[in-house]
């Protein structure tokens, strides 16, 4: 993924900025389902925010477990 990703529960994700004042372009990796690419508007911040909130629901409506820290996923 292009630029600085970030993670959240084990789910790589990367906010973008997009033309406009406090436009974001935020993108997740999940594993099994390939890239996602949402707009968002708003601060950096609150991008960040509703990356996480996106990949947390992910995980409940999935009912997976997000990974323990300290172990890896093969």
């Amino acid at each position: 993924m292009a630029g600085a990703s970030l993670e959240h529960m084990g789910i790589e994700f990367a906010v973008r900025a997009r033309l406009g004042r406090n436009s974001w372009a935020l993108t997740i990796l999940h594993k099994n389902r390939g890239p996602i690419t949402l707009d968002f508007i708003g601060t950096r911040d609150q991008a960040i925010a509703a990356a996480h909130r996106s990949i947390t629901r992910w995980h409940t409506n999935n009912r997976t477990a997000p990974p323990k820290p300290g172990l890896q996923q093969r």
